[in-house]
């Protein structure tokens, strides 16, 4: 192993111990939004699908995604519509076929659970010097090309 090797080593192994220190002391900052929000596991999880899936999923392809019967994503969505939080719509070209989508409500619903994440929070990048805040947003646009390399697709 080079010297180039040792450092990386050392380096991924103390970024994931910082990421991972993040993310367990970040969690009481998601968990009041998430009791908020009413919802079971299940139900977050489907909305979450949904909310990322932009021209929303059919019931089939949902329950199968989720590996379930029909019957029992047809309760959790039932439960997520009277919630407004997931509307059934028409698909285009077929009246009979209705898509699932996350309302404006359920998108905003997932988007507060996401912005709670403290480790890039304002209030903690203002305590960082110029200097810092340079090195973090190289390292953060690296990353962001690691993930989403130029077609803008996620590897």
């Amino acid at each position: 192993m080079t010297d180039q090797d040792d450092e990386r080593t050392r380096l991924e192994q103390r970024i994931g111990a910082m990421t991972t220190r993040f993310e367990s002391e970040g969690l009481a900052d998601i968990v009041e939004p998430l009791l908020s929000l009413r919802l079971t596991l299940q139900q977050l999880k489907v909305l979450t699908v949904l909310v990322t899936a932009e021209d929303g999923m059919t019931l089939t392809t949902l329950a199968s995604s989720f590996g379930v019967s029909l019957a029992s994503m047809s309760g959790v969505v039932d439960r997520l519509v009277e919630q407004d939080v997931v509307a059934r719509t028409a698909a285009e070209g077929d009246q009979r076929v209705r898509r699932l989508r996350a309302t404006a409500r359920g998108r905003d619903a997932v988007g507060q659970l996401m912005a709670r994440r403290p480790e890039y929070g304002l209030r903690v990048l203002r305590r960082l010097d110029l200097d810092d805040l340079r090195a973090l947003d190289r390292g953060m646009s690296a990353v962001q090309r690691a993930v989403w390399p130029e077609g803008g697709e996620r590897s």
